[in-house]
């Protein structure tokens, strides 16, 4: 897959436990491929309807892969408003999409939506514990972590990319009792200065 820069990250998450992986913004579902070949289980959350038809189609084979259209967020049951641009990639709860990476134009709201949401919590009591979370929600991180407040999940490994939320995401690093926190800057010459990816894990 690619993002080949991360690779040490996908080796620590299958470093324990396996029996879980969760992929919140899942768009195409190259995540959702790896954790199905490492973790017993797979729960991909997507908001964009044009990846989620994708999803089916390419996860109807395999029986330890379940798609929920939803939005993560703090919290389940509700109704959130998504941003759709011309490329699903930059699908977001955000109205102003924060740049990522280095050449990339602005990205205008081609439509908006309304879509159920889910949170973290949710997913934990209709799945279990969860072993590993990979964040990829363009802007709204912040709001995803905030949905996780159950015990279990402060020894979640998470690996989350981070688009000019730091401070968000620190604030939920620190509630959530992480210390060991892994910060890698994006590669691309020119990719802004906000937009990296932060792994976590805890001995706890």
């Amino acid at each position: 897959m690619s993002e080949p820069w991360l690779n040490e990250f996908r080796d620590r998450a299958i470093s324990g436990d396996t029996h879980l992986a969760v992929d919140i913004g899942a768009n195409s579902g190259d995540w959702t491929a790896w954790a199905a070949e490492h973790f017993e289980y797979v729960v991909a959350v997507e908001c964009d309807d044009r990846m989620i038809v994708k999803l089916r189609e390419r996860f109807s084979d395999n029986p330890s892969v379940t798609i929920i259209h939803a939005a993560a967020a703090d919290k389940g049951g509700k109704l959130m408003e998504i941003h759709k641009r011309p490329s699903p990639d930059q699908t977001s709860i955000l109205k102003v999409h924060p740049i990522g990476a280095g050449g990339q134009a602005p990205a205008p709201i081609q439509s908006s939506e309304v879509v159920n949401t889910i949170s973290l919590d949710d997913l934990v009591k209709s799945y279990g514990k969860i072993d590993f979370i990979k964040v990829d929600v363009e802007g709204g991180e912040g709001v995803v972590m905030a949905g996780a407040t159950r015990d279990c999940l402060k020894k979640t490994k998470w690996l989350i990319e981070v688009h000019d939320t730091g401070r968000q995401v620190g604030e939920q690093c620190v509630r959530l009792g992480y210390k060991n926190c892994r910060v890698m800057r994006h590669p691309i010459p020119g990719a802004h200065p906000e937009h990296y990816w932060v792994y976590l894990e805890n001995d706890v």
